[in-house]
């Protein structure tokens, strides 16, 4: 079994860890478990690139990890605190509704006219 862990050394449980190569068709997942461990279970000798990646952390690439027949190889990660953070914030104001009125509100819209030419007449906001 190998380890995810974090900078001080925790385990990192939920790792989607993937393995790929020209010994197997596609690729193969193992997530972490609780305690940060890993097994990729009876794979055909080549060389294999592996990708770990955890919301929050950056992702690790490992590139020729080499299997042989009959061995047992470890490959314990550390993956580092992302320093990329993203805010969205979603501001808006609420549409006045007079819940008293049955009145729609055409915004001087007439019948045949096209939004283009109202916004041209009325400048635009």
């Amino acid at each position: 079994m190998w380890t995810v862990t974090d900078d001080t050394g925790a385990a990192l449980p939920g790792v989607a860890v993937t393995l790929k190569g020209p010994a197997i068709f596609g690729q193969q997942a193992s997530p972490t478990n609780e305690k940060g461990f890993y097994r990729f279970a009876a794979l055909p000798p080549g060389s294999y690139t592996m990708t770990y990646v955890l919301t929050g952390f950056g992702t690790v690439n490992r590139e020729g990890v080499r299997v042989a027949v009959g061995s047992t190889i470890e490959e314990n990660v550390n993956l580092k605190v992302s320093t990329r953070a993203e805010a969205v914030t979603v501001t808006g104001e609420a549409a006045m509704v007079n819940a008293q009125s049955d009145q729609v509100s055409t915004l001087g819209l007439k019948a045949g006219q096209n939004w283009s030419s109202f916004v041209s007449r009325t400048g635009s906001r």
